[in-house]
């Protein structure tokens, strides 16, 4: 499971994956904007 800046669940994974399957999925949610208020 990974979550995105406000707790929320981004990506469900069932199954064993490697950091290189996980890296794309992590930096891409890293990436997102900031809610446009700063608020969460």
């Amino acid at each position: 499971m990974v979550l995105d800046r406000d707790g929320r669940v981004a990506v469900v994974i069932r199954r064993a994956v490697t950091r290189d399957e996980l890296r794309p999925i992590v930096e891409k949610i890293a990436a997102e904007q900031p809610a446009p208020n700063g608020s969460r």
